[in-house]
């Protein structure tokens, strides 16, 4: 066997409920404002179900609804009271209730993800500069990375995590435990020799 995989469950679960509680607490504050400033309220919440009816049933394009939703506010204020700019800001701190509901849901649905694959062509892990450390915490899945095989020049062990070096890097896999850092070194020692030397 000249492949190893190793998987992670709900590898993006610390995200979405970093997600979540974002956009939960502007969801609450949205309609705290709904309810507090109740002129602009009422038809912000009008509004953010019309843009989510156009959303399901109308326009494919995302910038015909926006356009559709703010000129029917504009032309609204004209006919009733209330601040223009008041209800467009309550209405995009609602949608944030769209988005907790999604990710919501996606919490609930089990996922396995990839989170480590060497084989005689590629490597394919998660990697990270120290600049990307906020994106990896938000969306760890997203930083899965490939690299051809034969431009690496040595796989070694340091401080307990695995380390390929190329020509003008070296990259760090994450996620991976002791176990399975031990694991990999061993596989490569025995199918790819030349890399441990």
């Amino acid at each position: 066997m000249n492949n190893l995989k190793i998987q992670r469950e709900n590898l993006d679960r610390k995200g979405n409920i970093i997600g979540a509680i974002i956009f939960g607490s502007l969801s609450v504050i949205a309609i705290s404002m709904a309810i507090i400033e109740w002129q602009s309220g009422i038809p912000s919440v009008i509004f953010a179900a019309l843009f989510f009816v156009l959303n399901k049933l109308f326009f494919k394009k995302f910038i015909l609804k926006i356009i559709t939703t703010l000129a029917l506010i504009v032309l609204t204020s004209f006919i009733f009271d209330f601040s223009t700019m008041m209800c467009i800001a309550n209405c995009l701190l609602l949608s944030c209730a769209y988005f907790f509901v999604w990710i919501i849901k996606k919490l609930r649905i089990k996922t396995t993800d990839d989170i480590f694959e060497i084989n005689s062509h590629f490597i394919k892990c998660l990697s990270t500069k120290s600049s990307d450390y906020k994106g990896y915490v938000l969306n760890p899945s997203a930083y899965l990375k490939t690299f051809p095989l034969k431009q690496v020049k040595s796989v070694t062990i340091k401080k307990k995590f695995l380390q390929f070096t190329f020509e003008n890097e070296t990259i760090t896999p994450r996620e991976l435990t002791h176990q399975e850092v031990l694991g990999i070194y061993e596989f490569v020692r025995n199918k790819f020799p030349q890399l441990t030397a």
